[in-house]
């Protein structure tokens, strides 16, 4: 069985223990939660051989680089290559740790275009997807990679799920999602709120056209990726 994840962005920036006793560097104190990835990597890593894992990060954090870019008027091309650089830094930061704790992981970023024949080919069960300018977000990416190896699966970690509140007068749950409603929202959305989404058009496009089975999961229930049918907390995209 062949997977692809993706992992959160959106949520995933917390408050930890203060580091300094001067008020205005309290901003240091939000960090990426590591718990979470290390948690969920390991899981993954301890799995057998029978499973093959395709990873692609979210852009947690990116907002940072990206704004401040934005503010100093850079180009959209450049604004993309900024995320994409950002996206990139985190595989990798990822990559090594699967690396340094022992998992099957292949040893360096794999392009899209490449995933087929370097994964027929490995021994590795986990692949990190290196980032693309081409794609306009890490759900496209992600989409892009579980259509060009005809994935089992995809797997979208979304904070909230199986709740939503983009696009969404209040906090609507909704655990099976008709892909069609899903494509519609995303557009509709899109046009009102560039760069704010639940899953951009152009991923949900890929999913509805290459048949992929996909299921939207919160990072609180990531042990449930290996059978979110079973999960109340999971969120189907219904083909």
């Amino acid at each position: 069985m062949t997977i692809v994840i993706k992992l959160p962005g959106a949520g995933m920036i917390k408050k930890g223990p203060s580091t300094s006793s001067i008020d205005w560097l309290s901003y240091r104190d939000y960090r990426i939660d590591a718990d979470f990835y290390r948690d969920l990597l390991k899981l993954i890593s301890s799995q057998d051989n029978t499973q093959q894992w395709v990873i692609v990060s979210g852009g947690v954090g990116s907002h940072l680089q990206t704004n401040f870019a934005r503010e100093m008027h850079a180009s959209a091309d450049e604004l993309k290559a900024i995320g994409t650089d950002h996206v990139r830094t985190l595989q990798k930061v990822f990559l090594s740790y699967c690396s340094r704790s022992g998992a099957s992981v292949h040893e360096v970023l794999v392009p899209v275009t490449e995933l087929n024949a370097v994964m027929a080919d490995s021994r590795a069960t986990i692949f990190f997807v290196d980032p693309d300018i081409r794609y306009a977000s890490t759900d496209t990416l992600a989409a892009a990679a579980a259509q060009a190896i005809a994935a089992d699966k995809l797997i979208v970690f979304k904070a909230k799920v199986p709740v939503f509140s983009a696009g969404f007068p209040t906090p609507t749950r909704i655990e099976k999602w008709p892909i069609a409603d899903l494509g519609a929202r995303a557009e509709s959305f899109e046009a009102q709120n560039p760069g704010h989404y639940i899953m951009d058009s152009a991923s949900v496009q890929i999913i509805r056209s290459a048949g992929i089975s996909t299921w939207l999961l919160a990072p609180d229930n990531y042990i449930a990726l290996f059978d979110p049918e079973q999960c109340e907390s999971a969120t189907e995209i219904v083909l």
